[in-house]
């Protein structure tokens, strides 16, 4: 199998040379930093892969991995033509499977093995989460949680991005290359997330729960991030569902459904405003909203 391994080793004289050369070598950039320990990932190449949450010819999938991301292969088993319902359309499948997990204590799921590209050598879990968390005490504190989290994806451009799904614990967001961390940034917690092509570079679009007024007003939200050649750039926030139970005479509740096609993020649903006291309805609006992802991100907002 084809191995892709983008951190490259320390370029060092054989041992007994002298400390002059050593010195030379880090003078002229030679003298890199040591090479991270590797794990094997597979690459899921197929632009909707169907999670099973088991083996059986009518059962739906769970989860949906996409074009880009990393995944953890586990035990081989037998071919399964496969036509079952999942949270986005994916078309049949009729392949050998295997189980695969998105991040290394996340749940275990039931893949096609059709779906996926060679495996490549990646870093390793615990040395990402300490890229990403840096300086940061609390963060490092917490580092066994994030490698059982961590989440790793792949650029069409072959960058590395690492980044943490917890609906409470916010972890920054970084992009790996051949000459180690290239970008890292703060996040939101974030409940899921998808990596995917613009025609202003790719984004990692991420979901997020907010909790405001002691409760009373919760909601979420679409949080794009743009992963630049150089940085990482949070874009501007789209709403997504809300409850406003602020008021003591009445409830708002914004319920929507998401779909994107291309660049174009289309949120579809109804606002409504409900009598406390007898639950009838005040006010309904029907919402129908356009957001183009990729002139968010030529704007930088």
């Amino acid at each position: 199998m084809a191995t892709h391994t983008p951190f490259p080793g320390r370029c060092l004289p054989r041992r007994g040379a002298a400390w002059s050369v050593a010195i030379a070598l880090a003078v002229t950039g030679c003298l890199r930093p040591e090479a991270p320990p590797t794990e094997r990932l597979a690459p899921v190449v197929t632009a909707a892969a169907p999670l099973l949450n088991g083996i059986k010819a009518t059962k739906d999938a769970g989860q949906v991995a996409h074009a880009g991301d990393l995944v953890l292969v586990g035990p081989a088993w037998p071919r399964l033509g496969w036509t079952g319902s999942a949270p986005e359309p994916t078309g049949p499948r009729d392949s050998a499977m295997a189980e695969l997990r998105l991040a290394p204590g996340g749940s275990i799921y039931y893949g096609f093995v059709s779906d996926l590209g060679p495996a490549v050598e990646v870093p390793s879990a615990r040395w990402l989460c300490e890229q990403l968390a840096g300086a940061d005490g609390a963060l490092r504190s917490r580092l066994g949680a994030c490698a059982a989290l961590l989440r790793r994806v792949r650029t069409a451009d072959g960058r590395l991005v690492a980044f943490v799904e917890h609906p409470e614990d916010a972890w920054p967001i970084a992009t790996f290359g051949g000459a180690g961390l290239i970008a890292r940034a703060k996040a939101d917690a974030m409940t899921s997330s998808r990596l995917v092509a613009t025609r202003a570079g790719p984004l990692l679009l991420t979901t997020t729960r907010w909790r405001r007024a002691e409760g009373t007003w919760t909601g979420g939200a679409l949080a794009p991030y743009l992963l630049g050649a150089e940085r990482i750039v949070r874009l501007a926030t789209l709403p997504l569902d809300e409850v406003d139970a602020r008021e003591a005479a009445k409830v708002m509740n914004r319920t929507v459904s998401l779909s994107r096609e291309g660049d174009t993020v289309r949120l579809s649903g109804e606002r409504i405003e409900v009598d406390r006291a007898d639950g009838r309805v005040l006010t309904r609006a029907v919402i129908q909203e356009a957001y183009d992802l990729g002139q968010l991100a030529e704007r930088g907002e």
